[in-house]
């Protein structure tokens, strides 16, 4: 897309160490999600909001925004093109998120890389941008299509039947015929051990794979993938240190009350093989109707919101992380959804202002 055309002289993102760097110099960034794929939404999508809330991040001192965004279409792809014309012309590194979802499929695999590729090749030089391959993925046991997988996996792991009754101390399994079953919480399970491994490496595989698409296009691009927190339950599951195990960065989720957000972080410390992290997304709702009913068990009043923004932000920064991402940065008019820095108009809520002098 026009390599220097929005930001001439401007340095690439890199890594240095555990951070990530534009130009020499290693950078704690700060910023919140933009845009979270409402394509149906002729408000939502307009390019005109797009330049005024970078414009805004920009003025705010933020330089870092993740977006979910589609890139299937023509019209995906001239949306996408938007979006990180505009972040680079506002000094926005663009967190590049085309929601590809995991999968064990080869055909669906081999879908994502094509469009992975053509990512990396449509954005090649372009300065600050990076790539989020897909937003909280997991993996269902109920999920159909990783029946024949697991049990390749199985028939590797054991090679006979009898080898695996004797392993998982049952004999109603027949290897090539086993179905993935809800994970029990007993730690001498083999059984359990075997489908969160097989799961985790289902995971990691297809992050390779969309991460080396891009980067067969785009051979110095950052690419990732942002992960809840935790490590998912007994019926669906992700695992944050293997799936991130050969990508270019760790991205952990979090939502909770502050005082569990460096736990989390630990749980994603690559730093020692000279791997930055994140937090591609945090917050909570502030407004009056979500103080006793919220969901999510975070409503916020606009003290509590500042609270919340200014120990996430001196912790993640203290704790070695490279990035902070808040969910996100302004309330849409099309429905009432108050997580932002800043309302509908944009008039700032008083968080703004914490990050701005953050």
């Amino acid at each position: 897309i026009w390599p220097g055309a929005a930001a001439p002289g401007l340095a690439a993102v890199t890594r240095q160490g555990p951070y990530f760097a534009l130009g020499d110099r290693p950078m704690f960034l700060m910023g919140s999600q933009a845009y979270w794929g409402q394509n149906g939404s002729v408000t939502a999508r307009s390019p005109l909001n797009f330049e005024r809330d970078f414009s805004l991040m920009q003025d705010y001192g933020l330089h870092f925004s993740r977006s979910f965004v589609p890139f299937k279409t023509d019209s995906d792809r001239r949306q996408s093109d938007a979006m990180v014309h505009l972040a680079q012309q506002h000094r926005v590194v663009f967190y590049h998120t085309p929601n590809l979802s995991n999968t064990a499929v080869p055909e669906k695999l081999g879908e994502e890389t094509a469009l992975a590729r053509t990512l990396g090749e449509r954005y090649r030089g372009v300065p600050w941008l990076a790539v989020d391959v897909c937003n909280e993925p997991s993996l269902w046991v109920t999920d159909e299509t990783l029946v024949a997988p697991f049990n390749g996996y199985l028939q590797q792991r054991y090679q006979t039947t009898a080898a695996l009754r004797q392993a998982w101390g049952t004999d109603e399994v027949e290897l090539g015929q086993v179905k993935l079953a809800r994970i029990s919480d007993r730690w001498d399970d083999l059984r359990a051990y075997d489908t969160h491994r097989f799961l985790a490496l289902v995971q990691q595989r297809w992050a390779d794979a969309n991460r080396a698409a891009v980067r067969d296009a785009d051979p110095a691009r950052l690419v990732s993938v942002g992960l809840m927190q935790n490590f998912g339950d007994s019926v669906h599951l992700w695992d944050p240190p293997v799936c991130h195990a050969n990508l270019d960065f760790t991205d952990r989720h979090y939502y909770g009350p502050p005082v569990g957000q460096p736990a989390q972080l630990q749980s994603i410390d690559q730093r020692l093989v000279g791997k930055p992290l994140i937090m591609g997304e945090c917050g909570a709702k502030d407004h009056p109707t979500f103080a006793t009913a919220d969901p999510w068990g975070m409503g916020d009043d606009d003290e509590r919101y500042n609270q919340r923004f200014d120990y996430l932000v001196h912790h993640a920064f203290g704790l070695g992380a490279t990035a902070l991402c808040s969910w996100h940065w302004r309330d849409p008019i099309e429905g009432i959804f108050p997580c932002g820095q800043v309302r509908s108009d944009r008039v700032p809520r008083p968080s703004a202002s914490i990050m701005r002098a953050l």
